[in-house]
């Protein structure tokens, strides 16, 4: 997968997290967000798409859940600052779907 297209769908992720105030392990929107989000952190790093996974598994447990969704947000925001460093400030150009640009020299 592109850098920017991750990087884009990991920002995407953590804007629409859903509350965990309201967390219940058989939650399908919970469990589908956090799926969707270990697919993406694991094409990121092998090693954190593990860690995000045992965090996650965690939340289960009322005891390790502040713990565990500290470890699933750090791990995602820290997906995405990488990412950033890694991807260059701005595209080249970019062109919008049926813009007229003039390219003449002056």
């Amino acid at each position: 997968m592109e850098p920017h297209i991750l990087l884009a769908q990991l920002r995407g992720l953590l804007a629409r997290a859903p509350s965990f105030a309201d967390y219940e392990p058989t939650s399908a929107k919970h469990q589908e967000w956090l799926g969707q989000s270990h697919a993406r952190v694991h094409r990121w790093n092998a090693l954190e798409g593990s860690s995000f996974k045992r965090a996650a598994d965690s939340l289960a447990s009322q005891l390790l859940r502040d713990h565990s969704l500290a470890t699933v947000f750090g791990i995602l925001n820290r997906a995405i600052a990488d990412l950033e460093i890694q991807l260059p400030a701005s595209p080249a150009q970019a062109f919008g779907p049926g813009a007229v640009y003039d390219l003449s020299r002056p």
